[in-house]
């Protein structure tokens, strides 16, 4: 939908990371894919619900957090990755998992760890997509994600009430916008009738 995509600018963030970051959203391209498709994997995963882009009073993106395997003799502290989509998709890494002003919705630890290409697969089909861009991406991407991880029976009902939220939002912001095109009509048209009077 060619209206949502002026809506969502992947320009503004979704959220703030927590202190212990390593960088800016960077936007994931076949390199990324082919980094996080060597992976050994994933042991654990954090949804969230963050403020929209355009929306700070409703937190309805999606941003999804996997935490890279951890082994019993590994010494280093673990890294998480954050996946969303903001009209395009975007990564971010950081040593945690916390993301500041946004609702935890569920964390799971996973019985087995997803391997790398699991979820580089996702990433593959995501990507580069431009085509049927709608408010709806964020919470679709964030599914794809969570049943990758085997998780979908367990985040049905929150992606379902999801679905619906996001949809009554964008009416609303629709009827927003149509008041205030009509508005600025109304004064264009009353300076123009003013003018003709004169």
């Amino acid at each position: 939908n060619r209206n949502m995509c002026e809506i969502i600018d992947p320009r503004h963030c979704s959220g703030s990371r927590g202190k212990d970051t390593e960088g800016p959203d960077v936007p994931v391209d076949r390199r990324v894919i082919a980094k996080v498709s060597s992976q050994w994997g994933f042991d654990r995963l954090y949804l969230y619900s963050a403020p929209l882009p355009e929306s700070s009073d409703h937190k309805l993106h999606q941003v999804v957090v996997l935490r890279e395997r951890q082994f019993d003799d590994d010494s280093h502290r673990p890294q998480f990755m954050y996946l969303e989509f903001k009209r395009a998709l975007v990564c971010h890494r950081a040593g945690d998992p916390n993301l500041d002003n946004a609702i935890l919705v569920q964390t799971h630890i996973l019985a087995t760890a997803i391997c790398g290409h699991q979820i580089a697969e996702v990433l593959d089909l995501w990507h580069c997509r431009t085509e049927a861009v709608d408010h709806l991406c964020t919470a679709a991407f964030a599914e794809d994600i969570v049943a990758a991880c085997g998780l979908k029976a367990a985040f049905a009902t929150h992606f379902s009430e999801l679905r619906t939220q996001l949809d009554a939002w964008y009416e609303e912001e629709k009827e927003r916008r149509r008041q205030q095109q009509v508005a600025v009509a109304t004064t264009i048209a009353t300076g123009i009738l003013v003018c003709t009077v004169q």
